[in-house]
């Protein structure tokens, strides 16, 4: 079921999602590869925990780059990552423990944004910058586009100066912890299939995503039926920013492809020992909802938008607008309110 669910009349996933004209993107067949790109700029991820593959009598590099990467040619890669434990690619020993993790290869696919040589970031192929807004709330950066399927997308940005809260973020397994324990508590069955991704930046510093479906019941808004999101969010940090990116659709397909590349490509570009001070930039997404987790709520954001953008296409917030005005004159004649006053003669 799409962002419609059923039964919602005048309700268009273009209103709810397409913020702006969106162009169509190519297919993603080269859109990230484990393997490195012959030619052509791409962008890095480099994995943050690694599994470890025990070596049996019998193997060799390119049978297990062939059985976990369904490509022999990869050993190459795979050579690269354990150097420090196979001295000879062409000989292994059964019991040596291997790395099976590599590298992520985005292949560029769009143009770049840079602000006041402080920071820049590239945007997937096909995507065009505009806004959200929806009773005051929304963001000032959002890329709009459509998948290969048709399907719509956003993903809305946000960059900030990195302070030392934040520093809690190098402990990936607190994070998201903490992260289980406040959806568990807010929001309990709404929030299905939650998955995080932890990965290091090439300098070492922390990338983390998740990942989940958001359900919202639309007896809320005294309609039928249901409307599934997926959203994922991820968080970078670089030595005195913080780049956070939250995209949802109605599908999943290869929204995360695209916030992770985004997230790869997002480069701090301030001289070494400068001062950040990018508090200020337009890059914003808001309102900012507390939590315990030092990254962005995505999950309270996504949920206070949509609510909006649903009281309006709806009609419920111009009916409690409704019943409020008249229970206000109600009141203002004291008519059928408790303490209030009664005409003379009643």
């Amino acid at each position: 079921m799409g962002l419609l669910g059923r039964g919602i009349a005048g309700i268009s996933a273009a209103a709810l999602l397409a913020g702006g004209i969106v162009l169509p993107v190519q297919a993603e067949d080269n859109y990230i590869t484990i393997g490195r790109p012959q030619a052509g700029e791409y962008y890095v991820l480099l994995p943050a925990e690694t599994e470890e593959y025990e070596v049996k009598p019998g193997d060799t590099l390119w049978d297990i780059a062939l059985w976990m990467y369904r490509d022999g040619g990869l050993y190459k890669e795979l050579y690269e990552v354990n150097k420090e434990i196979v001295k000879d690619p062409s000989l292994l020993y059964p019991g040596q423990k291997l790395n099976l993790l590599m590298p992520m290869y985005f292949v560029r696919q769009g143009g770049n944004v840079e602000y006041r040589d402080k920071f820049c970031y590239s945007d997937p192929l096909g995507s065009t910058m505009g806004l959200l807004s929806a009773d005051g709330i929304g963001a000032s950066s959002v890329l709009h586009g459509q998948d290969e399927y048709g399907e719509n997308y956003d993903i809305a940005c946000m960059i900030r100066e990195k302070d030392s809260d934040q520093d809690s973020l190098k402990d990936g397994g607190a994070w998201e912890e903490t992260i289980r324990k406040y959806v568990e508590e807010q929001y309990g069955d709404s929030v299905r299939f939650l998955t995080f991704e932890q990965y290091l930046s090439p300098d070492g510093n922390p990338v983390y995503l998740y990942s989940y479906y958001y359900d919202i019941d639309l007896s809320r808004y005294e309609q039928e039926g249901s409307i599934t999101l997926y959203v994922c969010a991820g968080v970078k940090q670089t030595a005195h920013m913080q780049a956070e990116f939250v995209g949802f659709s109605t599908k999943r397909n290869f929204l995360c492809d695209r916030v992770r590349y985004m997230l790869a490509s997002f480069e701090e570009l301030l001289p070494e020992g400068e001062a950040c001070t990018v508090n200020g930039n337009n890059i914003v997404i808001y309102p900012d909802t507390e939590w315990d987790a030092a990254s962005f709520n995505a999950f309270a954001w996504i949920d206070q938008y949509f609510d909006a953008c649903l009281r309006e296409t709806t009609g419920y917030h111009e009916k409690q607008k409704s019943n409020k005005e008249k229970l206000l004159d109600q009141m203002r004649e004291g008519k059928g309110v408790y303490g209030g006053k009664k005409k003379a003669g009643n």
